[in-house]
């Protein structure tokens, strides 16, 4: 091939930031805007010879995107399409699975993040393990597995997860050690969004801070003083909250009260908010859903859906509700629901 030799680990580098920015703006990306964000990494790594130009990463993207169309012949499904039920008739998962990749599923939607045919095999083979943990853990671990493997198909290479497998079955201190005393266990993952797990002061999950607070730039721009002071004092605050897991009574509350922050946190003023007051939305959006819990509505009922939205919307307190929300997206620049 021409151009120049690259390193693996530029070529790494290239099939990640591919798959990040599919993630990202969820179309398939140019290889000029694949060619920008490499040069960004590099140039944070400090890399200053080894810079492709456009024409080679080109390349590598043609030869990795043939790699894939392969697999998915082989293989008769395209895994990087979302799932749903009727997906089992062309990738069956174990019956047992369903209910967990359900609940994944449902978790997804709440967070507004694209739930693939790939994350839902990985969960089916993952669940077991996950039996007392919150949704949370297998929801990123299982989607962290299926990304490694999505770049193993696009690399034409092996898996390397063994980060991945000793978080699975190792304890901290354990995986400390072996990480010290082999170099060749240090396999650290690269970035990638939506996977990197912030813990609230009482031990859960801090969901607002992963799926509505993006710290780190998408085009890998290291932060300067003042956005890294921000990401800094929203760690704190966000930290400082319950976790969701265990503020509200129920899964389905949690689920209602992530919904709404994912879609408020696309609004067009939230990322210009400061820290105190990103901190204050959330606080007064959690009370709004815990007031607008409905007393009671049968879920298994036989009546039509829009009988039972009647039903929901009947017995929450829509004045309150509504007014709030609506106030929240005013001052986010976004449209009321």
């Amino acid at each position: 091939m021409g151009g120049i030799h690259l390193s693996k680990e530029v070529d790494n580098l290239i099939i990640e930031a591919l798959v990040d920015l599919r993630d990202l703006y969820e179309y398939e990306p140019s290889g000029k805007q694949v060619h920008d964000v490499l040069i960004k990494r590099l140039q944070s790594k400090g890399y200053g010879k080894e810079i492709p130009s456009l024409r080679t990463v080109q390349s590598r993207l043609e030869e990795a995107r043939e790699r894939e169309k392969l697999h998915q012949s082989n293989s008769k499904v395209d895994e990087n399409q979302p799932w749903n039920m009727l997906a089992l008739n062309s990738l069956p998962l174990p019956p047992e699975a369903i209910p967990y990749v359900l609940e994944i599923w449902r978790y997804s939607i709440a967070v507004d993040v694209v739930f693939t045919i790939r994350h839902a095999k990985w969960v089916s083979r993952l669940y077991t393990l996950y039996k007392h943990k919150d949704i949370t853990d297998i929801w990123f671990d299982s989607l962290r597995y299926a990304i490694e493997e999505n770049l193993s198909i696009l690399n034409g290479t092996p898996a390397k997860t063994y980060h991945l497998d000793s978080l699975l079955a190792m304890g901290e201190w354990e995986r400390f050690t072996a990480h010290i005393t082999d170099i060749n266990l240090n396999q650290p993952i690269g970035f990638v969004h939506h996977t990197y797990k912030k813990l609230a002061k009482d031990g859960g999950v801090a969901e607002e801070f992963i799926h509505a607070l993006q710290p780190l730039d998408p085009n890998y721009n290291y932060p300067d003083e003042k956005t890294y002071n921000r990401i800094f004092d929203l760690d704190s605050l966000i930290y400082d909250l319950p976790s969701s897991s265990k503020y509200f009574p129920n899964f389905e509350t949690r689920m209602v009260y992530l919904r709404y922050l994912s879609y408020i946190a696309k609004m067009p003023k939230w990322n210009d908010l400061k820290p105190k007051a990103i901190r204050d939305i959330i606080v007064k959006l959690r009370k709004l859903v815990m007031s607008a819990i409905p007393e009671s509505y049968d879920t298994h009922s036989l009546y039509p859906m829009e009988s039972q939205k009647d039903q929901v919307l009947h017995n929450q307190a829509p004045g309150e509700f509504q007014e709030g929300l609506d106030d929240i997206c005013k001052r986010l620049g976004g449209d009321s629901l």
